[in-house]
């Protein structure tokens, strides 16, 4: 289908152009969540010098965006398209 086609294109450009490796999570539970990989994305997009190894900045956004959870881990796909949504809005220039 085309739509397959144009979702691995996009997967395609975030691995090369943000280092997103969708079979990877990295040792992160959270980052099992194709969202997350995209939100994650689009942070480092934001802010080129972050690091899975210091993420507060990151929690804290997402936690801003879907309200308090104790860990990423408790978050569904649902919240993490809302949390894309909203970077996704910042990188387009509307915040």
């Amino acid at each position: 289908m085309l739509a397959d086609k144009a979702v691995e294109a996009l997967k395609d450009w975030l691995r090369r152009e943000r280092g997103v490796m969708w079979g990877n999570t990295n040792g992160y539970d959270w980052l099992r969540d194709h969202g997350a990989k995209i939100a994650w994305a689009q942070w480092c997009h934001l802010y080129p010098a972050s690091s899975l190894s210091d993420q507060t900045a990151f929690r804290a956004k997402v936690f801003a965006v879907v309200g308090q959870r104790p860990t990423l881990d408790q978050l569904g796909s649902a919240d993490w398209r809302k949390v894309s949504n909203t970077l996704g809005t910042v990188i387009r220039g509307g915040l």
